[in-house]
């Protein structure tokens, strides 16, 4: 058994949360009886067997038959599963898992117990699974668990794949892939991607061509391009995009299209080729946006993207953070660029008609590198930035008459990004930072009420610039030890320490446990209630409904109150 780099010790934990599109009623659950690998008859039920039973609607070995046009479940029970069959065909028998709509299956969801419970491991020459479609739509769902790659480079998607049709990834930590084109997942041309509450780390975009101009790597992590996809809630970390004399784009992530990314981490990944060669482009550390397939518009909301590199040694390197090409529109709000590097654009970097506009973002660099860079493409501050305290740095991220409203200032971060509460990392802004309050209410809208955590948004006079909003519960910071939930209804319970709960937004149910308690609520209506403990209670706009419990409690703006 390999061990997952990052992975934590094994909890079992179902996730309760449901897909973007539901299962339909009797579809059809098939759960595999055996770790291993096989086609064969043998009284068992393997995963690749269970596979072949929803892809042909009919009873395999010990499979039970899935349903056509109704999404199949293949239940996965703790533990491993091994890939152990080598090919590269793509009818399921060898190889990857082949999941093919064109012989008839409905949509497939493959779930697991949990990220840190259940495991497919391709321990063959191919990925681990594949939506192959040639004519008819195909859906395909990954959830609660994680999928290793075998680092042997495949075209697309070194560890899940799909062309056309439908993939959501949920709950699942994905790595060791190797491929051209999305080192951990590619989604071409799909007509709908998500990609929610994952971690996508050490994967490779690879290519051996040499002296080739044009020959790429894209997406060291994910490559995706369509009209309707999204990446939220993720950690896209340590993932490479890698050329032997030609181009590597997009370290962490290569999107061109309608693409979404919001409430995420982009970290460490980086562009970089074996030689020096001048036509040995680098662009694009965290994220390269493209306009080759797909043209269109992305957007970037409260996500952070820290230390990224584009390589740049013995040639030129374009935007250590982000890069943008050709045609492509991108709109950056409440984003943290902190710590990324490149030889031109250390943390944006726009070429050959691009257009990104910026409102209430952090862009600064560590050092004296130049901060954004316009290359043929256009960088319009749309105001409420914080910018290098070097105006000479910043100059080319203050575009546009709105820029008056911008801060040239230390930003005030704290050293790395770390866990500050919720799925993903953030930085700390200081109490005397120049991004408090700076957006006003009003113009604070594309956050859509939350941070990057998903505490709530504004918390004082204006939401904080960068994907951090700095937020107290009763004099309390809210930090890594903090109770998070999300902008929806959450129902949230409390342990036997001393815990502090964050305010969100929606209607939340929060219950405290044994330890002195600090619970704030959100704009919401919202039901505390305390425990054993001397519990701080603080409710805010919403109608809340206050209950102390068995301890010395205090309650302070509460519309009801019991035991205070």
């Amino acid at each position: 058994m390999r061990t997952r780099a990052g992975a934590g010790s094994f909890v079992i934990a179902v996730a309760a949360a449901t897909l973007g599109f539901g299962a339909p009623a009797q579809a059809a659950t098939i759960e595999p009886t055996v770790f291993f690998d096989g086609m064969m008859p043998t009284g068992n039920c393997t995963l690749r067997e269970a596979v072949e039973a929803s892809n042909l609607n009919e009873a395999v070995d010990a499979c039970e038959a899935g349903d056509a046009n109704k999404r199949d479940t293949i239940q996965l029970q703790a533990g491993e599963y091994n890939l152990t069959i080598d090919g590269e065909d793509n009818d399921n028998s060898t190889g990857d898992l082949d999941v093919t709509p064109e012989i008839g299956s409905g949509p497939l969801r493959v779930r697991g117990e949990g990220i840190d419970v259940t495991t497919i491991d391709a321990e063959n020459d191919d990925r681990v699974i594949q939506l192959y479609i040639l004519n008819d739509p195909g859906s395909l769902a990954v959830t609660d668990l994680t999928a290793l790659g075998n680092e042997e480079r495949v075209t697309s998607g070194g560890v899940i794949a799909a062309s056309q049709g439908e993939l959501v990834v949920e709950r699942v930590e994905v790595a060791d892939g190797e491929a051209q084109f999305g080192g951990g997942i590619s989604c071409s041309s799909c007509d709908k991607f998500r990609l929610t509450d994952s971690n996508v780390h050490n994967n490779k975009a690879t290519t051996t061509s040499t002296g080739a101009p044009g020959v790429e790597a894209r997406g060291g992590a994910i490559s995706v391009s369509g009209e309707n996809a999204a990446i939220t809630n993720t950690s896209v970390i340590a993932n490479e995009a890698f050329a032997n004399d030609s181009v590597a784009i997009g370290g962490g992530i290569y999107m061109s299209g309608e693409v979404e990314l919001r409430g995420s981490y982009i970290g460490t990944n980086q562009t970089r080729s074996s030689t020096n060669n001048a036509i040995a482009t680098r662009a694009g550390g965290g994220v390269y946006v493209d306009d080759d397939s797909d043209p269109g518009a992305v957007t970037i909301v409260n996500t952070t993207f820290s230390a990224n590199f584009a390589n740049f040694t013995g040639a030129a390197s374009q935007g250590g953070g982000l890069a943008v090409e050709g045609d492509s529109t991108v709109d950056v709000f409440g984003t943290t660029l902190v710590d990324n590097d490149a030889s031109a654009g250390e943390q944006v970097h726009a070429q050959n008609g691009a257009k990104i506009e910026v409102a209430g973002s952090i862009l600064a660099s560590i050092g004296n590198g130049v901060v954004c860079a316009q290359d043929g493409g256009t960088i319009r501050s749309k105001g409420y930035n914080v910018l290098d305290d070097q105006p000479a740095l910043a100059a080319a991220c203050m575009d546009g008459p709105q820029s008056t409203k911008d801060e040239i200032a230390e930003p005030s971060v704290s050293f790395t990004p770390i866990g500050n509460g919720g799925p993903t990392s953030t930085y700390v802004i200081s109490s005397s930072s120049p991004a408090l309050d700076l957006v006003p209410k009003k113009k604070c809208k594309p956050a859509g009420k939350a941070d990057q955590r998903g505490v709530e948004r504004p918390n004082g006079k204006g939401c904080d610039a960068g994907s951090y909003e700095r937020t107290e519960c009763a004099d309390s910071l809210i930090d890594g030890q903090s109770i998070v939930g999300t902008s929806d209804k959450d129902k949230l319970t409390g342990t036997a320490a001393e815990d502090v709960f964050a305010p969100t937004a929606g209607a939340d149910k929060l219950k405290a446990s044994d330890g002195d308690d600090r619970i704030c609520s959100g704009s919401g209506d919202d039901e505390l209630k305390g425990g054993d403990g001397a519990d701080m209670l603080r409710g805010d706009k919403g109608k809340d409904d206050c209950d102390g419990g068995q301890g010395n409690d205090s309650g302070k703006s509460c519309e009801k109150e019991k035991s205070l």
